[in-house]
C-alpha cells in the first residue's frame, strides 16, 4: 500500500467417441436433471473444478470423478490466440471438447505475450477475431455447448506481459467481449470472467483493473499456498482467499470463482488446507465454484495422480455443499446471470461493505445483534462486550475463579474471567475490569496482540501513537494486516471502537491478513506473495 487507509476503507475487507466410451465404462452417464436455483446464490454451494495435466484430459477428468464418486462441474483450460495456427487437431476445439466430453463446463484462460497497450490499440483485433471464430466453431457443435472465458488473467501481476496497466487492460478486456459479440457469440454461449491474482503487485490495486459490470459476468481470483517452496506455509487468508472481501468492495453483486487454486505438499497439512478451502468456498455468499491447478510446476500442486485423489480433495468433494451441475443452463441464458445479491442477517448494515463479515461472525456465535434484525454498527463497544466477543472467537475454556469485583452478575462475567485466565487481559485496575467503559482502539490492539500471539513489532509508526502505552500492540496489528490506522499517519488509539469496527478487527484477526497487497518473493521470473 502506498497510503494508509482507514479501517473501514480496507475491505475484507477455473470429443471424441473414445472419450464417450470411457465415460460410459466408468459409469459416468448423463446426470439427472438438477435444480440450479441455488447456483444464483453462492451460499452453501460450491461447484468443484480442475485443470488436467493430460492431453487426453477428458478421460483423466472422468477417472477423477469415478475415484471420488462425484464429477467436477468445471474444467480449467489455458489458451493463446495462435494456438491453432498449425495445430492438428485444432488445439482450441480439442481442449474445449475434452472438458465437455467429461460433462463439465470449460473455463478458458487466454494469455498472450502482448502488452495491454498494444492490445488496446487494436493491432491484434484480427488475431482475437480468429480465435473467437475457433471458439464459435466449437460452440456450433450444439447440444448446449457453452463456456466461460477469462481474458488476460492475473493482469495485476508483473509476470505477464500485459500486466500492471489498468486502463489499457480494461480496454483490451472489452475488445475480447466486443469482438465475440460482433460474431454473434452472446451470453447464451459465453460468459466473461475478470480473473486477477488475489494479491496485487503495486502500485495498482485490484479494483483499478475491473472492466465494469456490463462486460464482466464473474470475478475470479488465483489463490496459491507455495508452502515450504518459499519458506513458509500459508493459510487460506494469506494464500489469497481474504481478497474476496476486497472484491466485494467493487463487485458486490457478481458471482465469484476461485479460477486457480493450489497448495504445495511441502511444509504443512495440505489435506486440512483443502478441506477448509471447500468449506470456506461453500460458505462465502458470492463464491459459486473453485478450479484446482493440478500440475507440477513451481511446486507439486497435484491432488490427483491418475490413480488416487488426495484425502483432502476427496473429503471436499464429499462435503454437503459440493455440488455437481452440468450443463449450467442457469448461467447461459439471455441477460445478466440471475445472481441473488447478498442479503444478510441484519437490516441496518446492508449498505456497509463489512456486511458479509458481520454475518460471518454472527453465524458463528461470535457477535450478536443489538435487537431483532439489528446490529447497531455505529454503537460503541464496551470492554465487557469486547471480552465476550474474543472469548467466543477463541473458544476459551471457562475460568476456575472469579478475578474481578465489578463484573458480578453481568452476562459476560464468564467471558471476562476466561480472558483473564488466558492471560489476554488483566483488567483496568487491581480487581477491576471496568466492563461498562467503552473499549478504545489501542486497547483492542493490545487484546489482539495477546489473543492471536502476534509477533511484537516496533517498526511501524503513527504520529499519534508514539507515547501510547499500546505502541507495540498497535505496530503489531498493523504489521499483521488487521488494521491500517484511522487516517494518514494516524491510528487514533484513544478513540472508542464501534461495533462495525470491532467486527472488522475480529474478522481480520481471525484470518490474519486481509489487504490487497503482497510482500513480493521471486521464484524465477514470477513474483508471488
Amino acid at each position: 500500500m502506498n497510503r494508509r487507509e482507514s479501517d473501514l476503507d480496507i475491505t475484507l475487507p477455473k470429443a471424441t467417441l473414445l472419450i464417450g466410451v470411457v465415460l460410459v465404462l466408468l459409469g459416468l452417464g448423463l446426470p439427472a436433471a438438477a435444480d440450479e436455483s441455488a447456483l444464483t446464490d453462492g451460499r452453501d454451494v460450491v461447484l468443484a473444478g480442475i485443470y488436467s495435466d493430460k492431453w487426453q484430459s477428458g478421460a483423466d477428468i472422468a477417472a477423477l470423478g469415478e475415484a471420488t464418486g462425484k464429477r467436477v462441474s468445471l474444467v480449467g483450460t489455458f489458451h493463446h490466440l495462435w494456438e491453432s495456427e498449425h495445430g492438428v487437431p485444432d488445439n482450441t476445439d480439442w481442449q474445449l471438447e475434452q472438458a465437455w466430453s467429461a460433462q463439465a463446463t470449460p473455463v478458458a484462460n487466454v494469455e498472450v505475450a502482448i502488452s495491454a497497450y498494444d492490445l488496446a490499440a487494436g493491432g491484434y483485433d484480427s488475431a482475437i477475431r480468429k480465435w473467437a471464430l475457433r471458439v464459435k466453431g466449437w460452440l456450433e457443435r450444439g447440444e448446449g455447448r457453452s463456456l466461460l472465458i477469462a481474458p488476460l488473467q492475473e493482469m495485476n501481476s508483473n509476470w505477464v506481459v500485459y500486466g500492471q496497466d489498468p486502463g489499457n487492460f480494461q480496454s483490451a478486456f472489452r475488445k475480447f467481449v466486443d469482438i465475440f459479440r460482433s460474431e454473434g457469440i452472446d451470453e447464451t454461449m459465453v460468459r466473461w470472467v475478470f480473473a486477477p491474482n488475489a494479491w496485487s503487485v503495486g502500485p495498482h490495486q485490484m479494483a483499478e483493473y475491473y472492466p465494469g459490470d456490463e462486460v464482466a459476468d464473474f470475478v475470479g481470483i488465483s489463490v496459491y499456498n507455495f508452502g515450504a517452496t518459499i519458506g513458509r506455509w500459508t493459510g487460506l487468508a494469506d494464500s489469497g482467499m481474504a481478497a474476496l472481501a476486497n472484491v466485494r468492495s467493487f463487485a458486490p453483486n457478481k458471482p465469484y470463482l476461485i479460477t486457480q487454486v493450489g497448495s504445495s505438499t511441502a511444509g504443512g497439512d495440505r489435506d486440512s488446507w483443502l478441506r477448509e478451502l471447500f468449506a470456506l468456498t461453500a460458505s462465502d455468499p458470492n463464491v459459486v465454484g473453485l478450479i484446482y491447478f493440478n500440475f507440477i510446476k513451481e511446486t507439486d500442486w497435484k491432488v490427483w495422480d491418475g490413480l488416487t485423489p488426495a484425502a483432502g480433495w476427496n473429503d471436499g468433494m464429499q462435503m454437503e455443499g459440493t455440488e455437481y451441475r452440468w450443463p449450467l443452463t442457469t448461467w447461459f441464458q439471455e441477460g445478466p446471470i440471475p445472481f441473488t445479491p447478498y442479503r444478510g442477517r441484519f437490516v441496518d448494515d446492508e449498505t456497509l461493505v463489512s456486511e458479509a463479515d458481520i454475518d460471518w461472525l454472527a453465524n458463528r456465535g461470535i457477535l450478536n445483534g443489538c435487537g431483532p434484525e439489528r446490529f447497531c454498527p455505529s454503537q460503541g463497544v464496551t470492554r465487557g462486550e469486547a471480552a465476550a466477543f474474543l472469548a467466543r472467537a477463541l473458544h476459551l475454556p471457562l475460568a476456575d475463579s472469579d478475578r474481578f469485583a465489578d463484573d458480578n452478575g453481568l452476562p459476560y462475567e464468564a467471558d471476562i474471567n476466561a480472558l483473564a485466565q488466558a492471560g489476554i487481559s488483566q483488567g483496568c485496575a487491581p480487581d477491576a475490569f471496568c466492563p461498562h467503559d467503552l473499549v478504545s482502539r489501542g486497547q483492542v490492539a493490545a487484546l489482539l496482540l495477546e489473543a492471536l500471539d502476534l509477533p511484537a513489532q516496533a517498526n511501524v509508526q503513527f504520529v499519534d501513537s508514539t507515547d501510547s502505552p499500546y505502541l507495540i500492540a498497535i505496530n503489531s496489528v498493523v504489521a499483521a494486516g488487521i488494521s491500517q490506522g484511522c487516517g494518514v499517519d494516524q491510528f487514533c488509539p484513544r478513540d472508542a471502537v464501534n461495533r462495525e469496527q470491532m467486527a472488522l478487527f475480529l474478522r481480520r484477526g481471525l484470518e490474519m491478513r486481509l489487504v490487497d497487497t503482497c510482500v513480493p518473493i521471486r521464484i524465477g521470473a514470477r513474483t508471488i506473495c
